[in-house]
């Protein structure tokens, strides 16, 4: 997709939010910066005076761009989920610092609490209560594996490390109900 000549105050405002981010998460800023410009000049001229919806292909591929084959948390999940939501077209002002507290701002965004028995969707968020961080730790399905600020290895099921498999962590899946055409 073509960037436009001008920035959007979305487009600067996501850079600034990416930017914050990037030194945390040592990203390749340009790509994400890009990625992040094209979904949301695409979202603004393709949703006007519609329900929000999802843009599950655009909020998986910035969920991929960030965590990079990294097999390595930044300790950034809750992060890099909150900024691949808005990539993806979720407009929100107050967003949790903490992955733990996902569960009721997703809820708030009208994603819907799913079994955990659930095949997961590319786009299904789950969200985990403290195991060995007491942050808990939030991620993104995309299809393949769970992903956050890193990705995790297909084969550790839904727990991102030891610490949450050892004590069985509690967690919750999310889906968005209004995913984009």
């Amino acid at each position: 997709m073509k960037m436009p000549g001008r920035l959007s105050a979305a487009c600067v405002l996501a850079i600034g939010f990416l930017a914050a981010g990037s030194a945390l998460l040592l990203l390749d800023r340009t790509r994400v910066r890009a990625n992040t410009c094209a979904v949301l000049t695409h979202r603004q001229a393709g949703n006007a005076g519609q329900a929000p919806c999802l843009d599950i292909r655009h909020f998986v591929v910035f969920m991929n761009s960030v965590a990079d084959d990294r097999k390595v948390t930044g300790r950034q999940c809750a992060w890099a989920v909150r900024a691949g939501l808005q990539a993806g077209g979720l407009d929100f002002e107050k967003y949790p610092y903490y992955s733990k507290d996902y569960a009721p701002f997703l809820a708030g965004l009208d994603f819907s609490k799913i079994p955990n028995d659930s095949r997961p969707q590319p786009g299904d968020i789950m969200v985990l209560q403290p195991g060995l961080n007491p942050s808990g730790h939030v991620q993104v399905w995309d299809g393949r594996r769970w992903v956050s600020d890193f990705m995790q290895p297909p084969n550790r099921g839904q727990y991102q490390g030891k610490g949450y498999r050892d004590i069985d962590a509690p967690y919750a899946l999310y889906r968005y109900p209004r995913p984009c055409q």
